[in-house]
């Protein structure tokens, strides 16, 4: 009998179902649930133990349990607590109002156990998934291929303060995982400047819990002055276009700006039943470290006086760089935002879409968004620069996470095209991810031989 010999032979290039290639990696990656199941995980694992014991900062849980008892002041609270105001014989939380609301449903099944790492965690994961949809929908109107694509999602997610913040829950920190979530909607629904009653809401509700997240309005109200441009491109002048905007009522910045309205008036009420007052946030009574006590009673919670110091430690304050472990050292106050994402450093480059466009920048998309964006980013990290304290005990500056999802949207738009370049950008984002995943090993106290303990 003669023997058959069986040869199976696969082609170099073909594209088997099985087969495992780059282009296969990428096809997976774009998808939002992917990218969130991901960064659940490794945030998850990045906060280790405090993940299951959670965090002693754990004060919207307080508040929300205050709620379902009917009082604002917080329980349970027998001695002088960091970060909390005293008033008429209680103790009370002066943060904003919405990262309690988003505790209430696991405060009413675990009450004062609810876990607001787990939370933040959560919020951290589904934000990386928003910024994946956001990048994608950028690339309709300036080239960001998958790869390019997975980068600035990889950038956002890993080399940022976000992987540190999102894995801490504090009182703090779960807040900025919250107006995260809803700026990243906000831009989601209305990047081209429609939806503006929803856009106007989701930044609103931000603002109850990161106030600084109104400013994110200055990103609307050029792309409002772009559409209403060329919708009727005989009225040229800025001024009598936003005066005849602000005056009429079926006109775009009244419905962009209802929600935000309703929500700043749904924060003094709050300030009237806690403190008797319209304009007292609780800030000023706080009982914050004495580092800083000064400088808020003397100058009250933003001034100018505060400019100088929080300048240095957002954008000039270096770390310590040393031959031998640790390598590097931070300061609790904050360190360079350029230094610890240096991928920043192709901000800039966004410029040149608006020097391409000059005065028709109203007929460019990209140059467009570069103005919104940058003047939204900008805008907000010149609020917080006039702030009274740096955002102190944290690694790198937190603050950035205000405008951050704006400040990732020029990033997109300084991506460079040719592939010389785009080696640069990728080396910047593989840098950012080392030094941040160096930070978050230092700050959370992993390798403490080697990273020396952080008092938290």
């Amino acid at each position: 009998m003669q023997k058959v010999k069986l040869e199976i032979s696969v082609r170099p290039n073909s594209s088997s179902p099985g087969r495992l290639t780059g282009r296969a990696i990428l096809g997976w990656l774009d998808r939002a649930w992917v990218w969130a199941g991901l960064f659940g995980l490794i945030y998850g694992l990045s906060a280790g133990s405090f993940l299951r014991d959670g965090t002693v900062f754990n004060y919207h849980s307080w508040q929300a349990q205050a709620w379902l008892q009917g009082h604002l002041w917080l329980p349970n609270v027998t001695s002088d607590k960091l970060d909390l105001t005293p008033y008429a014989g209680h103790w009370y939380s002066a943060f904003p109002p919405l990262p309690a609301l988003v505790m209430l449903p696991f405060v009413l099944v675990w009450g004062l156990e609810a876990n607001q790492v787990m939370v933040g965690v959560g919020l951290g994961a589904l934000n990386v998934g928003l910024v994946h949809l956001l990048v994608r929908r950028l690339s309709r109107y300036w080239p960001l291929d998958s790869l390019s694509r997975a980068g600035l999602v990889v950038l956002y997610g890993l080399g940022t303060v976000v992987w540190q913040s999102v894995i801490q829950g504090t009182v703090w920190h779960l807040a900025h995982a919250c107006a995260l979530t809803l700026l990243l909607v906000a831009l989601l629904v209305g990047l081209e400047g429609r939806r503006l009653w929803l856009v106007g809401l989701l930044v609103g509700l931000a603002g109850l819990a990161r106030p600084t997240a109104w400013l994110a309005l200055l990103y609307w109200l050029v792309l409002i002055c772009r559409n209403y441009r060329v919708a009727a491109p005989a009225k040229v002048r800025i001024g009598p276009v936003l005066l005849e905007l602000a005056v009429n009522r079926r006109a775009a910045i009244p419905r962009l700006l209802a929600g935000p309205l309703l929500c700043f008036g749904a924060t003094l009420a709050y300030n009237w039943l806690r403190f008797r007052s319209l304009t007292d946030f609780g800030y000023q009574n706080m009982q914050v470290g004495p580092n800083i006590r000064a400088d808020l009673n003397n100058y009250g919670q933003f001034h100018p006086h505060f400019l100088p110091k929080n300048f240095f430690y957002a954008f000039l304050n270096l770390p310590g760089f040393h031959a031998r472990p640790p390598f590097l050292t931070f300061n609790l106050d904050g360190n360079s935002l350029l230094l610890i994402t240096p991928a920043f450093l192709l901000v800039p480059l966004a410029g040149r879409h608006l020097v391409r466009a000059g005065r028709g920048w109203i007929y460019s998309w990209p140059a467009t968004f570069t103005l919104a964006a940058g003047l939204a980013s900008f805008g907000t990290l010149g609020a917080v620069l006039l702030y009274f304290n740096t955002g102190q005990i944290q690694f790198g500056y937190r603050f950035l996470q205000d405008c951050l999802p704006f400040a990732l949207l020029l990033v997109a738009l300084a991506w460079p095209q040719s592939r010389g370049w785009r080696l640069v950008g990728f080396g910047l984002i593989a840098l950012s991810v080392l030094l941040n995943f160096y930070g978050m090993m230092w700050y959370q106290g992993w390798w403490p031989q080697m990273f020396g303990p952080v008092n938290k």
